[in-house]
């Protein structure tokens, strides 16, 4: 999934699924969109064009 420019991972179960995105000042959120459960955390990147991988 993409965020200003960089990418971040998230599971391979939820590649092409709809998720909500929270983003607060040090990390990305992503949750499911019917389950209201974190699927992924990043802390937030500040530069452009990276990747974050967990």
């Amino acid at each position: 999934m993409s965020f200003e420019t960089n990418h971040y991972s998230v599971p391979e179960t939820f590649f092409e699924s709809k998720v909500i995105l929270k983003v607060y000042h040090d990390k990305i959120e992503f949750v499911g969109f019917n389950a209201d459960i974190a699927i992924a955390t990043h802390k937030k990147l500040f530069s452009k064009n990276n990747h974050s991988l967990n």
